[in-house]
């Protein structure tokens, strides 16, 4: 059996996991986590400076089979090319690689797969799903459920075992510190999170209990429902983690900009990872504020549009010219132009707090094209050059490519 025969199960495995259906593509997360699953990333082989995981990436899908300049999907005739890249840097021989990517599992414990955490106890299940896939009920289903229940189908044994008891501890973890009615108070939720991260301040615990109401109580009623503790759970986990256990709390203006920089420009060019052009603005803005900004039809874009104008006429100020923002200007001028029109489209609770919770606690679309790129750039141990100047990052003498593999 051909290699790429071999590896063909788990490449379509992690490639559609957490995505749409029909959105299955194989990219650098799918691919690192993958390496990370079967072993393979290392001391000598990880993605620090210089990024030799990365390296093998990009050059399979450049000049494997099919592959091409620019190319960022890998084939899996391209992840079988890739083997030998692997096996070149880790020193193992290419059925040793091959064995460990066929064996490999997946681990569900990063951001991407969070969504699979609380929908994996079949006896919430409904519709077709619920009847073994028979239909009759489906139309009962929402958008969220058939997701994560198509995701869940991927799991099987001991990772399914894990999920279920992953989600068992969610609710528990709601009903030990929900009241009687059901519903968690602000100073509950406080006890929660003291629970969950004892090692964190009490200013932190303050910052994610502000950010997470503004997020998540979509009823603005100073409560939390179990469903709406599911929906911002690991959202939470992310802040908290973000923030440390160090008990400093991060500036908000830090955690906006973080998530700003992940809708930005990457190509190459001084400063142009900190600039975003109009069609990245309009992304943030769909992605983020989808209720104010939606993506059909032409009035969500005609609002993001006259924003952006503002900001770009107040940064050609200083810099004459330029097609292109900075955060400075969507600091000031940008958020402020969101919350206006938050409250022209009648957001409940609409406010620049809440306009930053949702800043923090948003990702880009994971079926965009505009931020793909960002993969390789938003890690900044990993900048050289001019990148690492701006940042402080120590310079790393970049190690030369062996010979072809």
């Amino acid at each position: 059996m051909s290699c790429a025969k071999k590896l063909e199960p788990n490449y379509k495995l992690f490639a559609g996991l957490g995505k749409k259906q029909g959105m299955e593509v194989f990219k650098s997360n799918d691919y690192v986590k993958l390496l990370n699953c079967a072993g393979l990333i290392g001391k000598g082989f990880n993605t620090k400076p210089p990024n030799r995981v990365d390296y093998v990436y990009t050059r399979s899908c450049v000049s494997g089979p099919g592959g091409k300049t620019g190319n960022k999907t890998m084939s899996l005739d391209q992840l079988a090319y890739a083997v030998k890249g692997i096996a070149h840097e880790t020193g193992m021989s290419e059925e040793e690689v091959t064995e460990k990517l066929v064996n490999a599992k997946p681990a569900f414990d990063a951001t991407k797969a969070g969504a699979t955490r609380f929908h994996d106890d079949k006896s919430n299940f409904t519709g077709a799903h619920k009847y073994g896939g028979k239909h009759g009920e489906a139309e009962n289903l929402t958008v969220e459920q058939i997701r994560a229940n198509r995701a869940m189908q991927l799991l099987d044994g001991a990772d399914l075992v894990a999920a279920q008891t992953k989600a068992k501890q969610v609710v528990d973890t709601f009903t030990a510190h929900a009241g009687v009615d059901c519903k968690m108070s602000k100073n509950e939720f406080k006890d929660c999170l003291r629970k969950l991260k004892p090692e964190v301040s009490e200013s932190t615990i303050e910052h994610c209990k502000d950010y997470a109401f503004a997020s998540f109580d979509e009823n603005n009623d100073g409560f939390f429902s179990l469903e709406e503790f599911k929906k911002g759970y690991n959202q939470l986990m992310d802040i908290l983690n973000i923030m440390g256990n160090s008990g400093v709390q991060p500036d908000k203006w830090d955690l906006v900009k973080n998530k700003y920089l992940t809708f930005t420009e990457v190509t190459p060019g001084v400063d142009r990872e900190l600039e975003m052009d109009s069609a990245r603005f309009m992304k943030l803005c769909i992605d983020v504020f989808p209720a104010v900004f939606p993506k059909k039809g032409q009035a969500g874009r005609t609002k993001a549009d006259l924003i952006f104008a503002k900001m770009l006429s107040e940064r050609r100020e200083k810099t004459p010219g330029v097609n292109k923002i900075t955060f400075a200007e969507f600091k000031t001028l940008g958020l402020v132009g969101i919350v206006e029109e938050m409250v022209k489209a009648g957001v409940e609770g609409a406010s620049l707090q809440k306009a930053i919770a949702m800043m923090v606690t948003s990702e880009p679309s994971v079926d965009a094209t505009a931020a793909e790129a960002v993969r390789f750039y938003d890690d900044k141990s990993s900048y050289t050059g001019m990148y690492a100047d701006i940042h402080g990052v120590e310079k790393v003498q970049t190690k030369p490519s062996g010979p072809g593999w």
